[in-house]
């Protein structure tokens, strides 16, 4: 008995041990805390599962909406597709139809476009002349007269020159047969007929088509297009819009000596890579578009250029009057060329007449007078070292007859 009220008694005082600490736990209000914890949750599990299902609703209403959104959206893309292709297929027609005609107008466009655009960005960035009050037309027209006249009728005939001449690396002849000769032939011409005798042979072409051959291809055709096409067609540039500018044959000299080597040493950094793509991508008959289309940007830095070079860039460092000297001393210049090549050809004609006077005097001489220079009977004058050297007025010395020796005196 003793025994089990001690059990009794111990699991009595575990339990009132358990309920004071239990009160104790209420009254610092964790219970309150946890209970409010699982409140939130619950709350905002129950607020997720509303938006879920928002979402689902919305998505589902949004689906048809996006439907007819996508099929809007396509029509649109055909229809801008098809009135863009409308005008490149026109294009492409007519260009196929007259290539020179296309190419022309189209050169001519695109110059003319291209220097509107250049005038507008040297009058932004201060790099025009001081003389320069409005918009120069006439540098328009003359760049619009190159592209129709020079540029479009030149690159429409270089391109598809080109192609075929670099036909060579698109093709490989491989024999197939031969054809013998006649039996009568053969006999009569032993020793000398090769072996199999044939007098032709037949060969089939085979179009190379692998990226090797046609990298080999691209590289000869860039190759031509920098040494053999680049550099004539910069001179024709120079010179041709020289002379449509009004300047004289040694100032468009000038010019062209001026400009020439520093143009062409852009020009080959830009137009290797750009003529690679051209030539790898774009067909025979579309490359004179592409090449003019770069060519506007290309003219344009080339006017920038030599804007920047001769009025600087920016206009509070150079003054209007430095402009001015500049260009006066340019003009000086100019006009000191020109009568050196006029005093040189005065000089040949003052020479020339000048031998040519000695020469009557030489032979309307009689006797009892000295001619103006002693020469050895016989001899004809010889023409002056200059005419000489040059190799003019040669001839007319070399044929002339001798003047007649004098008569010898009386006896005494």
């Amino acid at each position: 008995k003793s025994c089990c009220r001690r059990s009794a008694y111990r699991q009595l005082y575990s339990a009132l041990h358990s309920a004071m600490t239990f009160a104790d736990w209420v009254s610092s209000g964790r219970v309150a805390r946890l209970a409010r914890r699982g409140s939130r949750y619950v709350l905002a599990r129950a607020e997720w599962r509303r938006v879920e299902a928002r979402a689902r609703e919305l998505a589902a209403a949004a689906r048809p909406v996006r439907a007819r959104t996508e099929a809007q959206l396509v029509e649109t893309l055909a229809a801008l597709r098809a009135r863009l292709e409308m005008p490149a297929r026109l294009y492409v027609e007519t260009l196929a139809a007259q290539p020179l005609l296309t190419n022309s107008v189209t050169a001519a466009c695109l110059y003319g476009g291209g220097d509107i655009a250049a005038q507008q960005i040297e009058r932004r960035s201060n790099v025009s002349s001081p003389q320069k009050s409005g918009w120069n037309y006439g540098r328009t027209l003359r760049m619009t007269f190159f592209g129709f006249a020079f540029a479009g009728p030149i690159l429409n005939g270089w391109y598809p020159l080109l192609h075929k001449v670099t036909a060579a690396f698109r093709r490989n002849y491989q024999p197939v047969s031969v054809i013998p000769l006649p039996q009568w032939l053969e006999s009569r011409l032993p020793g000398w007929v090769p072996s199999p005798p044939a007098w032709a042979t037949i060969v089939q072409v085979e179009h190379l088509a692998s990226p090797s051959d046609r990298a080999r291809e691209v590289a000869v055709k860039v190759l031509f297009d920098n040494l053999f096409f680049q550099a004539p067609f910069l001179t024709c540039y120079f010179v041709v819009t020289g002379f449509l500018e009004g300047l004289s044959p040694a100032a468009v000299y000038h010019k062209t000596q001026t400009n020439f080597h520093a143009a062409w040493a852009y020009g080959v950094l830009l137009w290797a890579p750009l003529q690679t793509a051209n030539f790898w991508f774009v067909p025979v008959g579309l490359q004179p578009l592409a090449v003019n289309i770069v060519n506007v940007f290309w003219k344009g830095f080339l006017s920038l250029l030599n804007h920047r070079r001769d009025y600087g860039g920016d206009s509070a460092k150079a003054a209007p009057a430095e402009h001015a000297v500049r260009q006066r001393e340019a003009q000086q210049r100019l006009q000191v060329e020109e009568l050196e090549l006029e005093l040189a050809s005065q000089r040949k004609v003052i020479l020339r007449l000048t031998h040519e006077l000695e020469l009557c005097e030489s032979q309307s001489s009689f006797q009892g007078r000295q001619p103006p220079r002693i020469r050895a009977a016989g001899a004809a004058p010889a023409p002056p070292p200059e005419l000489a050297a040059s190799g003019e007025g040669a001839d007319e010395y070399q044929h002339e007859k001798p003047p007649p020796a004098p008569p010898p005196p009386p006896p005494p």
